[in-house]
């Protein structure tokens, strides 16, 4: 649990910059928008396993799960 306390504040530090490449994404060229919509859906798979086997451990799934479920979604936004 001690190692997912000390991992929240980093992970809601990327959460808060997914929030930030939404707000940007709307202003990228067509190339530049569809480039971040392919990278997007590259990590994706790799983003929901981690969530999911996060989620299940004792303790650290409860604190983290609700941040990386928000990170899923964001990310499938930019899709």
């Amino acid at each position: 649990v001690q190692a997912a306390e000390a991992a929240l504040p980093q992970l809601e530090a990327v959460s808060a910059d997914y929030d930030e490449l939404i707000k940007q994404a709307d202003k990228l060229s067509p190339a530049a928008r569809q480039e971040l919509a392919d990278e997007a859906a590259r990590i994706m798979p790799g983003l929901k396993a981690n969530a999911v086997r996060i989620g299940s451990l004792k303790g650290a799934g409860e604190l983290l799960s609700p941040t990386l479920q928000e990170l899923v979604g964001k990310v499938a936004r930019l899709q």
